[in-house]
């Protein structure tokens, strides 16, 4: 009985949750979302529910980032270094900002229902005003 009512709340909670996101989305409509939060938060939850919901493209910045420490390490991206925890999402935060404000000009978004909802961890403020 117990695993029925955790089950009615889930999807209640995402019942609510959607509900809650398509009212957000339709009163801002913007072309390009960008949701940034603490890891676990429901950043790619909520990014996924808007991309089907309203045709946006969702990009997980965490892939990415993965992709360009792998591949483009002399960039100096790395979330796992040894280093202060702070100064570097200090530091991944303003070079993620560049790459991103350069996908949303680079029109290759364009053609999407509405644009990109992307989900990213670290992206400071400072670095977010850089965008728009």
């Amino acid at each position: 009985m117990r695993n029925e009512n955790i089950s009615r709340c889930a999807c209640f909670s995402n019942f609510v949750m959607v509900k809650y996101v398509k009212e957000f989305v339709e009163e801002i409509l913007k072309k390009h979302i960008i949701i940034a939060g603490v890891p676990m938060s429901g950043k790619s939850t909520i990014s996924q529910i808007i991309s089907k919901q309203f045709g946006y493209q969702h990009i997980s910045m965490d892939s990415i980032i993965a992709g360009i420490e792998r591949v483009f390490p002399e960039t100096g991206v790395n979330s796992e270094a040894d280093t202060d925890l702070q100064e570097n999402i200090r530091y991944i935060s303003s070079k993620m900002a560049l790459f991103i404000r350069a996908m949303m000009d680079s029109g290759e978004y364009n053609e999407c229902d509405y644009g990109m909802v992307i989900d990213i961890f670290q992206l400071l403020p400072q670095h977010y005003m850089q965008i728009y």
